[in-house]
């Protein structure tokens, strides 16, 4: 029937069904090692049994285990399976981040099933066609390190780079972290020679330092004097030889910032016209648009220029996605190019800092999870 329309709703691919039992006399049908990127877990590795069943949605989700308003996604999207002889695993290769579900459950005679998964709700006219994701399915032997290898050669070859880390990225930390972001400029300055002693490398002037998100000022509580303050801390940091990293959350912004006040539009807004919230009482700005990625350039200049920051400590397990955006006003072809504009704008801050610092350092807070590979 040429007029007909063909409404689809799920894509499958790379289904298989796994029996360690073949390889292996004396193993069971369901007994593999796995590696489960795909973030909302905090075992990455885990031992697959008979009753098993585990979603890796690439989505946006709550974070399990936490309380706050916060939420997860992407990772590494692939799952791998493997016994000491053997081992198979399926990734999404595509070039930018989309939504997909790597299951992996329990199936007959006690093997293990697994797929990829799209959920797609699409009419299909006549003369229109679909494509599905792109997916490389690995045979390997030894453990998962080997289709990581080559998801990131695939990743590579498609025009995503890979930074190199600088040496100074592994150099020890100590964060104020420990005093629960109430801390004060002599909690710093009377462990000078302990961190010496320890060969500290980076102090962590972490959360606290701000009083809002979406301003981004020294607060007075800690920083008397404001940005004289900070400078001079830093200036003492770095004559006594640490470096300085500054706890940072890009895009929160919390409704009574000056952000929030000057710039209403840049939030994100669900189906509703409602914000998404982001955890710790601030709401997600759009990445897709240009203005919040000069906000973010603005901003890595005045740390780094400005007050001689030697590194980002960017925090939030919520920043391996963003939630899909339906601002009116923002014209997005899709809804989804918030998600996929988000690795932009942690490349305008990297390309900034860099270009001011080449021994930047910048360290992701992935809580967890396991961090997005796109960002």
């Amino acid at each position: 029937e040429t007029d007909r329309v063909v409404t689809i709703t799920k894509s499958v691919s790379n289904s298989f069904r796994l029996d360690a039992s073949l390889v292996s006399r004396t193993a069971e049908p369901y007994e593999f090692w796995s590696f489960q990127g795909i973030t909302g877990y905090d075992d990455w590795i885990v031992k697959t049994g008979s009753e098993f069943m585990r979603r890796n949605n690439t989505g946006v989700k709550p974070a399990i285990g936490s309380t706050a308003v916060t939420s997860t996604g992407q990772g590494i999207p692939l799952i791998d399976l493997w016994t000491k002889k053997t081992g198979i695993a399926s990734a999404l290769v595509e070039p930018l981040p989309k939504t997909v579900s790597f299951p992996v459950t329990s199936d007959f005679n006690n093997t293990i099933r697994i797929e990829a998964v799209e959920e797609i709700k699409k009419e299909l006219k006549p003369g229109e066609r679909y494509r599905t994701y792109r997916y490389a399915l690995i045979v390997h032997t030894l453990d998962f390190f080997t289709p990581l290898r080559r998801l990131r050669q695939l990743l590579v070859c498609q025009g995503n780079t890979m930074q190199k880390v600088p040496d100074a990225a592994y150099l020890p930390a100590w964060s104020t972290s420990g005093f629960g972001g109430g801390y004060t400029l002599s909690d710093i300055y009377n462990r000078f020679e302990e961190l010496k002693k320890l060969k500290t490398g980076w102090v962590i002037l972490d959360r606290g330092w701000s009083d809002r998100f979406g301003e981004w000022f020294p607060s007075k509580n800690i920083f008397p004097g404001g940005e004289k303050s900070l400078k001079e801390i830093v200036y003492l940091l770095h004559e006594n030889g640490f470096r300085v990293m500054l706890w940072w959350l890009p895009l929160s912004v919390q409704e009574d910032s000056d952000v929030a006040r000057k710039y209403p539009g840049w939030f994100i807004r669900n189906r509703n016209g409602g914000r998404e919230p982001s955890g710790w009482g601030s709401y997600y700005i759009c990445p897709s648009l240009d203005e919040v990625k000069m906000y973010n350039e603005f901003l890595v200049k005045k740390f780094t220029a400005g007050w001689n920051i030697d590194g980002l400590y960017i925090d939030g397990v919520f920043l391996n996605t963003v939630p899909l955006c339906y601002a009116k006003g923002h014209n997005h072809r899709t809804p989804a190019e918030s998600q996929e504009a988000l690795a932009d704008v942690f490349d305008v801050i990297n390309k900034t800092a860099v270009e001011l610092k080449p021994e930047f350092v910048i360290k992701l807070n992935s809580g967890g999870v396991c961090p997005s590979v796109y960002n």
